[in-house]
């Protein structure tokens, strides 16, 4: 199949190119390039400012010329300036009348005022210093302390509990349990209190109304938390105060024939104390203390659960929340010990005692039945 001739023009015009007109180059740098012309003015001033210039310098500068006497005066060393003659003369003038020296003359000084001669061995004495004390030859010298607030060690820190405050974080509980057994006729609505609320279950008091009974309780105390703060007056001596929560517990089981009630009550008392402490031995992170107060104690509260059953099953089932007037002063002492973790807390333990004082009510509880009991507090103190 024979090629078309279009197909073969690019590769024939491969490589083709024409050669530009002569002078065209220098045509167009010619025109993209004018010549700057300077205007004649411009070379007629600056032919000016030159001949000025050079008639100026010839104006001002006129050599000088010495003298032959004020040369001859030069003295040899120095190097010779160049003024006026007449400055020259008058100094000239003035150098004559002054009397020349021989050459070996010998040369004479004004004498000056005799001074004293001092002796040899006669002791030189200064005026206007104060006398010394003469001291002894095995006398010690006494120096003025100078404090030097730069080079003065700082005081060793003392161990006083003065002027501290101590923030106190403490639980306990009492060490024993209280019982309790008492008899009567019929259920009690409330055990262990003279509050008359309703009964849970009407059937349960009428069935056993008229049958004797028998009342078994256990008292115990089930928290107790306390928060104080204490302010050391004196080294050793502080005073402290704070307050104190305590929940009290007293399961009850009364039987009555074939019926049997189980009560749980609960007593909730907010309390004041005043504590004196004393730090009676202090050792490196050890310490220990021994304190004594007051705790003033009210109930704020109280709740009982109850349930009851005739046989093996159970007829009822309630919660009341009875109130309750009761006021308890207590007395405590203990001694205990402190050990410091870091610079402002401590970790105490302090077994103590307490004798919580009758008051003569009808609420029968851990306080009416065990009034002098052994407890156990232990805590945490920030120190400020």
């Amino acid at each position: 199949m024979s090629e078309k001739w279009t197909d073969k023009l690019p590769s024939l015009m491969e490589g083709y190119e024409e050669a530009a007109p002569e002078g065209l180059w220098d045509a167009v740098r010619a025109g993209a390039l004018p010549k700057r012309r300077f205007a004649p003015w411009l070379y007629a001033a600056g032919g000016l400012v030159a001949a000025a210039a050079v008639a100026l310098a010839a104006f001002l500068w006129r050599p000088v010329a010495v003298e032959p006497s004020v040369v001859s005066s030069v003295v040899p060393g120095e190097v010779p300036s160049v003024v006026p003659g007449e400055v020259l003369a008058e100094t000239l003038t003035e150098t004559a009348a002054e009397p020349v020296r021989e050459q070996n003359e010998p040369q004479t000084f004004t004498e000056a005022p005799e001074q004293p001669v001092r002796e040899q061995n006669k002791p030189e004495t200064l005026t206007n210093v104060p006398e010394q004390p003469i001291r002894e030859q095995n006398e010690p010298q006494t120096f003025t302390e100078v404090p030097d607030s730069f080079t003065e060690k700082p005081k060793a820190r003392t161990k006083s509990r003065r002027k501290r405050v101590e923030l106190q974080l403490s639980t306990g509980a009492y060490l024993a349990q209280a019982a309790s057994l008492s008899s009567g006729y019929g259920i009690p609505y409330s055990p262990g209190m003279d509050t008359k609320a309703d009964s849970p279950s009407p059937t349960v008091p009428m069935l056993s109304r008229n049958r004797p009974s028998t009342t078994e309780g256990s008292h115990r105390q089930s928290l107790r938390l306390s928060l104080g703060v204490s302010y050391a007056f004196a080294p050793r001596w502080s005073v402290g105060s704070g307050l104190t929560y305590t929940a009290l517990r007293s399961d009850y089981a009364t039987t009555s024939g074939n019926t049997v009630t189980y009560a749980t009550r609960h007593l909730y008392y907010l309390g004041v104390p005043l504590q004196m402490q004393f730090n009676a031995l202090e050792w490196k992170r050890l310490s220990v203390f021994v304190s004594a107060g007051a705790l003033f104690e009210t109930a704020v509260g109280s709740r009982l659960n109850t349930r009851a059953f005739i046989g093996e099953q159970q007829a009822s089932e309630s919660q009341q929340f009875p109130s309750v007037k009761d006021l308890r002063w207590s007395l405590t002492a203990g001694a205990g010990v402190q050990y410091q973790l870091f610079r402002y807390g401590a970790l105490f333990l302090q077994p103590g005692f307490s004798w919580h004082i009758p008051n003569g009510g009808d609420v029968e509880s851990y306080y009416s039945l065990h009034p002098c009991s052994f407890d156990l507090t232990f805590g945490y103190r920030f120190t400020f």
